[in-house]
């Protein structure tokens, strides 16, 4: 075990440290370190996912969904008087 913590690894350009087992608890979820709280962790902005007021706003847009449509009422008048 000693001589593994000796060695220095990484993973994605990231470097890789051991932790005891007491520690775990207090490691940041999001970057990693140890005391680091995930809420003010300075990757919570860059890591997380965008947040958009309605998630399916493209695909309203995309399907017109929630416009105005143009009525057509000089041809609808049309096709009833005759």
């Amino acid at each position: 075990m000693d001589a593994a913590m000796e060695q220095t690894i990484s993973f994605q350009g990231h470097v890789l440290f051991w932790s005891s087992p007491d520690n775990t608890n207090k490691l940041c979820h999001r970057c990693g370190k140890l005391g680091c709280a995930p809420n003010f962790c300075p990757l919570k902005q860059t890591r997380g996912r965008s947040r958009t007021r309605d998630p399916v706003v493209k695909l309203k847009e995309r399907f017109n969904v929630n416009q105005s449509r143009r009525s057509n009422s000089k041809t609808a008048n049309a096709r009833s008087r005759s």
